[in-house]
């Protein structure tokens, strides 16, 4: 192609130049020297030298591959207007669209090679310290990639701003970039905080424009994959290593003094909307009508409905096929809407009680520091049973006595966790319950 024989010898260019730059050797003896002293580090730990290691190191690559790319990013375009170099590319048949995609191209490859020199790096670390190979040498490589997947972007903002701006204001603006990214979850609660519309409008437009580039807490995984060419049955073809995102979980556990077993369970705040609800603030009563308009990860943005109606089911190790995804009657397997019809795991009116979940999750979340990826998460509420009784048909708890996760619980909203958890046998005079319904069917991967 015409355009990619004039775009690559830019990019070889741009590479060399950059590889030529003294502060890019500088920033890598730095990021390794620092993750040669996370092994010192580690070793004044009790038997956590390996996620020391692991965080630091990832922190390095990360800090220090955003230094390489806003240092050497912002100067690339800005020099060959400095030393005029950039009329003479301009005067051949060369677009200025294609300049750019040469010098952004050349930048990440530059970055590719430093990005794996510090991995390799952090893989060596991670060996001498296992005093040999470790499984997480490799499971460290996704966190790796991804980490890499975010300095393209910042990659890209810094030669944006360079393309029209000094190196110190472009290096200033990418860094601000870097910083909202990581930080964009706190515009969407100013937006909630402030009184004024416009100012709503404004803080609400930059958490919906800007890019969240950490919102999750993740975890290195193995799990399936399904051959996807059949729409309506999908069936496993092995596994693969995956980044996957925490977004609900369940927490079980007893309380001091009390016998009985407290349910709670979390939820991203970005999974799903709410529907209609209401909780008693300094000023009255509120109610808050349900909005769909979001950047929703289970919900499209203004779904008007159905909501909770499953599109596909899972056959089970004892299916036909066995563990395959198959599609419900009338449906292709596809994504469905899905709406939290119990927020705060309460039906509409028991305002005192939401009002008391929502009291606790403000009392909690404000004690996190700001970029703390946590507040990214909120209870849905917490539920038990009186003075330690048995859970059963006719005791379902107290507390958020409807309360169920969108993620886990999405088509039974409504119920309650003892609605399924409850002890079998009404003889049983010892409180006891049915803790999991998937220890008995775990399965070995390999």
């Amino acid at each position: 192609m015409p355009m990619l024989s004039r775009t690559l010898p830019i990019a070889r260019n741009a590479f060399r130049e950059a590889v030529r730059d003294r502060v890019l050797y500088n920033l890598i003896i730095f990021a390794l020297l620092l993750i040669a002293g996370a092994i010192f580090l580690g070793a004044l730990s009790a038997g956590q030298e390996a996620k020391i290691i692991v965080d630091l190191g990832l922190s390095s690559i990360l800090l220090f591959g955003v230094f390489i790319a806003i240092f050497v990013g912002v100067g690339l375009v800005y020099k060959e207007i400095e030393r005029r170099t950039l009329y003479a590319i301009l005067s051949k048949p060369v677009g200025r669209g294609e300049f750019l995609l040469g010098k952004y191209l050349g930048l990440c490859l530059t970055l590719l090679v430093n990005v794996l020199i510090m991995g390799v790096g952090l893989s060596l670390a991670l060996v001498f310290v296992k005093r040999g190979f470790d499984p997480l040498v490799i499971r460290i490589w996704p966190a790796i990639l991804l980490i890499y997947v975010e300095l393209t972007i910042l990659t890209g903002v810094a030669l944006l701003f360079s393309s029209f701006s000094s190196p110190a204001l472009s290096a200033l603006l990418t860094f601000f970039v870097f910083t909202i990214g990581h930080f964009s979850a706190d515009l969407k609660t100013l937006a909630q905080a402030m009184a004024n519309a416009p100012a709503r409008w404004l803080f609400s437009g930059l958490y919906y424009s800007l890019p969240n580039l950490a919102s999750y807490i993740t975890t290195t995984v193995t799990i399936p994959t399904y051959d996807q060419s059949n729409p309506d049955l999908w069936t496993p073809t092995g596994q693969q290593t995956v980044q996957l995102a925490l977004v609900g979980m369940h927490v079980v556990g007893s309380t001091f003094q009390n016998p009985e077993m407290v349910w709670a369970t979390f939820e991203h705040v970005g999974n799903s909307p709410l529907a209609t609800y209401s909780y008693t603030s300094t000023s009255g009563l509120k109610t808050i009508a349900q909005n769909t308009v979001g950047n929703w990860l289970f919900a499209t943005n203004g779904s008007t409905g159905p909501f909770n109606v499953p599109h596909m089911s899972f056959t089970g190790p004892g299916g036909t096929p066995g563990n395959s995804i198959q599609s419900e009657p009338s449906f292709t397997i596809s994504p469905s809407d899905t709406l939290q019809t119990r927020p705060f795991g309460l039906p509409a009116g028991e305002t005192i009680t939401v009002t008391e979940v929502i009291s606790a999750n403000d009392n909690v979340l404000n004690k996190l520091v700001n970029g703390d990826i946590r507040k990214n998460y909120t209870m849905t509420g917490a539920t038990w049973t009186a003075f330690g009784t048995n859970p059963g048909p006719q005791n379902l708890g107290v507390g958020t006595h409807q309360l169920s996760n969108t993620t886990m619980e999405t088509y039974v909203q409504g119920s309650n966790c003892f609605s399924c958890h409850q002890n079998s046998n009404p003889a049983l005079t010892v409180p006891t319950t049915d803790i999991s319904h998937i220890f008995a069917g775990l399965q070995p991967l390999f």
